[in-house]
């Protein structure tokens, strides 16, 4: 599975009811056992049973709220990008398959993106990096 763009997604970044600048955006961390769908999941309610645990694991339900988003354009690439989050200390019991962006500043908690890091991610009690990707969070270019 790649990183995708949910189709509601697209719909909430064309129509503008994704404000990145000023509105609070999460990013939750999912479990092996969830199973993605880019047409059907629409808001958070949709993935947060696949949410990875919170008791006692370093992780907070509800996921984490990403700081200084930013949108740029270079040319025809427009992306969205956000500053790294740092988990202080992350248990094995956080393990990890996907993280998911969404709006908690719209009604119904609209989902943006999944993100896949291609593998199962399993923390050890250390600090935990979600580093993004250097093309950014979301990128929109030319077909």
């Amino acid at each position: 599975m790649a990183s995708f763009v949910y189709h509601s997604g697209k719909e909430k970044i064309m129509d503008g009811t994704f404000v990145f600048e000023s509105h609070t955006i999460k990013a939750v961390l999912l479990d092996s056992g969830h199973t993605p769908d880019q047409a059907g999941h629409d808001e958070y309610a949709d993935i947060s049973a696949d949410e990875v645990s919170a008791s006692g694991t370093g992780y907070t339900a509800g996921g984490v709220t990403l700081s200084n988003l930013t949108i740029s354009r270079v040319g025809a690439i427009v992306t969205l990008d956000a500053d790294d989050y740092v988990f202080a200390s992350l248990t094995s019991s956080a393990a990890f398959r996907y993280v998911a962006l969404y709006d908690d500043s719209v009604a119904g908690d609209p989902l943006i993106c999944l993100l896949d890091p291609e593998s199962l991610q399993t923390p050890d009690g250390n600090a935990v990096v979600l580093r993004w990707n250097a093309n950014g969070l979301v990128t929109l270019t030319d077909a």
